[in-house]
């Protein structure tokens, strides 16, 4: 994947000690003299107030405005980003030619503005891992959002509406994340259904299942060039027709009824994720185009009438492609004859054409250059794999268009594809592939569309050219052991568009070049359980592009970019027992991703033990151990928020647990931190964490930042007279002057004292960091019982305890 250089650029932010923070007007009267007066990683606060100036942004700066307007003119851009690392936060932005420049940067957020009135609302060329999150993009003269030659940025809970081009408008940009944006005039939100989508040239559309979908062929008059891999997947409600633009929690994609040409427009462009709730109107020119269902099921599927860059396997036998026997499924009529290579066949082929269901063909030592085509319930069985060869001399060698198939014992090599399992017309089941080596291939082993239930175990899959496994399109319930892929060109075991309950166990993947284990677009609901992958320069194990409901259990992984990568709207995956080093990130959960679960895992000798970046929410991480590591033990950024830290052990590392960049409502939980260099903590631009019942030493907060920390209180209420517990006594606890707990005599509905006279586990603050120095909270607890009160007791929250209150003896 391409992009990930958040380590470089944090690194860049940390290292200025001496950021500051700059205010408009009182400082500097115009937003541009305080840029230009600014050093590196400063925040520049911008009042409440109309500038009418251009500017331009060319260093690593955070700009939070206080509802401020900027406001242009066109035939110039409103705000131009030109540096890495930049943050723009609650403006209006209108009446230029873009509202929003970003230029050949990276790592930019564009955060809670609102850009209207311009040609273009936000204008990217030549960005990544930008996130652009929280604003209302309106009534703009072109296209919403337009992305060229932009890849990995993060679209995420926008209100794109009454643009008069498109609402999203991507080209030539790759690997994109929309999710969780409004995109339709607010009148076409209820009732929406799937309708006709716009034909390109030569593209026929056509359903997968009749869903309420109207298909259409048909041709316009330019030519779109074609593209694999773009995945379009759905959310599970609808918001309803209001739109609340502070709680935006779903994709609506819709005809707009006043405006937008179309919500959304890929041109030319791959490998992008649209998550939506409804398509009404999409304009998609690629090849290999999904969308997919509330169940995550496809729905329509864009398939091209003419072949171009696609694999085809040629008919080897002359006789067309999906022709079974008429036997039921499962059952080998009249077949249990052993038929001998070369001493009855001269050839493996001649020897499968004699065989009838049920038979073995069994193959001496020796090289046989050959293109097998099984179409029988048949056993090939070599008599040892080192030394019985099939040379595919350039075609496929063994192509598999029946089930019930069994190969075992085989060397296979110099083929397009060494085993092709043909998964339509319900033949690619049950077969067993075990034993074999596969080397020089493209593909090692390929399972294709829709195939089920067959089994790859004990194989040795190296030296291909693309990926050792390769399972495609809709292959479920298939079952890979014991088997080890290294140094293949691509991945080792790779799993793509909408494979789901597969398990993967007890395998070995590599030095493949990129990726070990891959789980890419749409594969749900499978396993992979221990194994080991190591030294894949990537990710050791990915589940990326809409993956969900995975399980990743007690698997070893070093030596890659990314140990474990959970990226790109993947969520709801499980990450468990698994130990992760040597690594840049240990375990890797990026590009709003959500939901994920990470428990029990050890990430030490990484640049970064634990990493969550770039718009990914709602994550967990519980009862890991992330010893030492070389940067951060934990890290949080680029508006990643409301994710939980629970049980953990930090180690040490330069910083135990960085956030930052608009990171907020991250809390950490019951947890401990080692030995740093720097901080147990750091908080920085405009990010926000709450730390429970975690003792720490040291921690730095800046740049518009806080750090909570909270303890528990248990209050205990007892008689003097007998020391027995008191139940039934009204406790009011108020922090900082609000009240947290109130029971019903303080006026509240919070429980009084139990029979064993508590009230227990209430959170509490207290301190609040929003420098170096933390400021104390004042935590004020008054019980009462009949006629007895005592009032308004200082209790100190250094740490979780039980107060005691007596009532005293009359």
């Amino acid at each position: 994947m391409r992009g990930y250089i958040i380590v470089l650029i944090i690194v860049m932010f940390a290292g200025t000690a001496s950021a500051d923070t700059l205010h408009v007007p009182a400082n500097h009267t115009s937003i541009q003299g305080a840029i230009d007066s600014a050093e590196p990683g400063d925040t520049i606060h911008i009042s409440k107030k109309v500038y009418s100036e251009h500017i331009t942004i060319n260093k690593p700066l955070t700009l939070l405005g206080d509802h401020a307007m900027i406001l242009g003119r066109e035939g110039r851009d409103v705000v131009t980003v030109s540096a890495d690392g930049v943050t723009v936060s609650g403006f209006m932005i209108e009446g230029g030619m873009a509202g929003v420049s970003i230029l050949a940067s990276s790592e930019i957020i564009i955060e809670n503005n609102r850009i209207s009135n311009n040609i273009y609302g936000i204008y990217m060329m030549n960005a990544d891992n930008a996130i652009i999150m929280d604003n209302m993009i309106t009534n703009n003269k072109d296209h919403g959002i337009y992305m060229e030659n932009a890849s990995n940025n993060i679209i995420v809970e926008n209100l794109v509406m009454l643009n008069c081009g498109d609402g999203i408008r991507m080209e030539q940009s790759t690997d994109n994340v929309i999710i969780d944006n409004v995109l339709p005039d607010s009148s076409s939100i209820s009732g929406c259904k799937t309708i006709d989508l716009p034909p390109e040239t030569g593209r026929a559309i056509q359903p997968l299942q009749a869903t309420d979908n109207t298909t259409k062929t048909g041709t316009t008059n330019t030519t779109a060039t074609l593209q694999p891999n773009n995945t379009v997947a759905s959310n599970l409600t609808i918001a309803g027709s209001t739109i609340d633009y502070d709680g935006i929690d779903v994709d609506v994609v819709g005809e707009d009824a006043v405006s937008n040409t179309h919500s959304i427009c890929l041109i030319q462009s791959s490998g992008n994720v649209i998550q939506a709730d409804v398509i009404k109107k999409v304009s998609l020119s690629q090849l290999n185009d999904t969308i997919i269902d509330a169940d995550q099921l496809p729905v329509i599927e864009h398939a091209t009438t003419v072949v171009a860059q696609t694999e085809r396997i040629p008919d080897n036998t002359g006789n067309g492609t999906g022709n079974i026997t008429d036997q039921k499924i499962g059952v080998c009529a009249d077949g249990d004859r052993i038929l001998y290579v070369p001493t009855d066949y001269l050839t493996i082929q001649s020897a499968i054409g004699a065989a009838t269901n049920g038979d073995t063909v069994y193959v001496y030592n020796g090289t046989y250059t050959e293109n097998l085509v099984v179409d029988k319930m048949i056993t090939l069985h070599g008599e040892d794999r080192c030394n019985t060869v099939i040379d595919g001399n350039g075609g496929n060698v063994v192509y598999i268009n029946s089930p019930h198939v069994n190969i075992s014992g085989f060397t296979i090599r110099n083929g397009v594809y060494g085993i092709y399992v043909v998964g339509v017309f319900m033949v690619g089941r049950d077969c067993r592939i075990t034993d074999c080596t596969m080397h020089s291939n493209r593909n090692g082993i390929f399972l294709g569309s829709s195939c089920r239930d067959n089994i790859i175990y004990d194989c040795i899959l190296h030296s291909n050219t693309d990926h050792g496994i390769l399972l495609f399109m809709a292959c479920s319930n298939n079952r890979i052991t014991d088997c080890t892929a290294y140094s293949n060109g691509k991945t080792g075991i790779a799993l793509q568009k909408s494979c789901g309950n597969n398990t993967i166990e007890n395998c070995n993947v590599t030095s493949n070049q990129q990726t070990g284990i891959s789980l890419f677009q749409v594969c749900n609901n499978n396993t992979i359980t221990n194994c080991s992958a190591i030294s894949n320069p990537q990710n050791g194990i990915s589940a990326s592009m809409a993956s969900s409901g995975n399980q990743i259990t007690n698997c070893v992984v070093q030596d890659s970019f990314a140990g474990i990568l959970i990226s790109h709207a993947s969520a709801g995956n499980m990450v468990a027992g698994c130990d992760s080093s040597e690594s840049t990130n240990g375990i890797q959960i990026s590009h709003a991703s959500a939901a994920n679960r990470v428990v029990c895992c050890n990430t030490p000798e990484n640049t970064n033990g634990i990493s969550i970046s770039h718009a990914s929410t709602e994550n967990t991480i519980q009862d890991c151990d992330t010893g030492s590591n070389l940067q951060r033990g934990i890290f949080i950024a680029m508006a990643s928020k409301e994710n939980k830290i629970m049980n953990c052990v930090i180690g040490s590392a330069q910083h135990g647990m960085l956030i930052t960049r608009s990171s907020t409502g991250n809390t950490i939980n019951g947890s401990t931190v080692g030995t740093t260099s720097l901080y147990d903590f750091m908080v920085e631009y405009a990010s926000s964490g709450t730390v429970i019942e975690t003792t720490f030493d040291t921690a730095s907060v800046r740049l518009a930042s806080t750090l909570t920390v909270k303890n528990y209180l248990d209050v205990l209420v007892l008689n003097g007279a007998d020391t027995n517990p008191i139940q039934g006594a009204d406790v009011s606890v108020t922090d900082e002057g609000q009240a947290i707990y109130a029971s019903e005599g303080y006026g509240g509905t919070d429980p009084a004292t139990d029979p064993a006279g508590l009230c227990g586990g209430i959170l509490v603050t207290d301190r609040i960091y929003r420098s170096n120095v933390a400021t104390e909270n004042t935590t004020l607890v008054s019980v009462k019982h009949c006629a007895w009160e005592e009032s308004d007791r200082d209790v100190s929250m250094f740490e979780s305890h039980t107060e005691i209150f007596t009532k005293p003896a009359t």
